[in-house]
């Protein structure tokens, strides 16, 4: 049996994918199983749904697809209804529409990050929202990819190792997180963003999802 070490940074990555998963699949009743499915870029406009009445036309998202023409097609509405809204948000088309681990990740936990703060603006809105219903019953959905995903989910999270479980998180952890700097000198590997450092700050608090009905 093949047994593969990560580092506490890796580990840490993988603890971020799980949480913000798990937020986009409770609050939109979806079915996210890797960070790389956000590369469409149709949950992000739901959320704009969610929180902004008529400012972003649900009807044209294309919620399945594996075409990168259509993810560029999303991430443009997004980016397009950002801008109107003065949201202070970049959006990295071209780096997100490729499916790469490390760009949507970033992405996904600035979002994350601003979505607290842009939602309060009309908190009933949210919390009356059935997303399921908006978007006509459809399904996020992307052909299977052929890698493995570096943020695919676990069913234990132990198995990400004890010392990284979310209620948790060690201090020389979160510190080195903090710092730019991983305490394991052997890789010398840094945490390359701030958004995810918040979320492994916070833990279990960013798993709470949305409070919307279906």
């Amino acid at each position: 049996m093949l047994i593969v070490e990560m580092t506490p940074l890796e580990r840490a990555l993988m603890k971020c994918s799980s949480i913000i998963r798990k937020w986009v699949n409770s609050s939109l009743r979806a079915n996210i199983q890797c960070i790389e499915e956000l590369a469409s870029g149709a949950v992000y406009c739901q959320f704009m749904d969610m929180a902004f009445e008529g400012v972003m036309p649900l009807k044209d998202v294309i919620f399945a697809s594996n075409r990168i023409v259509d993810f560029r097609k999303n991430f443009i509405m997004l980016k397009k209804c950002i801008d109107e809204l003065q949201i202070p948000l970049m959006v990295p088309v071209e780096t997100l529409v490729w499916c790469d681990f490390d760009a949507n990740l970033h992405f996904a936990a600035d979002f994350y990050d601003a979505f607290q703060d842009f939602s309060a603006v009309n908190p009933e809105r949210v919390k009356n929202y059935l997303p399921l219903c908006a978007r006509n019953f459809q399904y996020f959905s992307m052909e299977a990819p052929t890698f493995v995903s570096r943020g695919t989910d676990v069913q234990n999270l132990d198995e990400l190792d004890s010392p990284v479980m979310v209620k948790e998180m060690p201090k020389d952890l979160i510190n080195s997180v903090k710092d730019g700097n991983n305490q394991d000198n052997t890789d010398g590997q840094t945490c390359p963003h701030e958004g995810l450092k918040k979320i492994m700050e916070n833990g279990q608090k960013d798993t709470n999802p949305l409070e919307t009905d279906v």
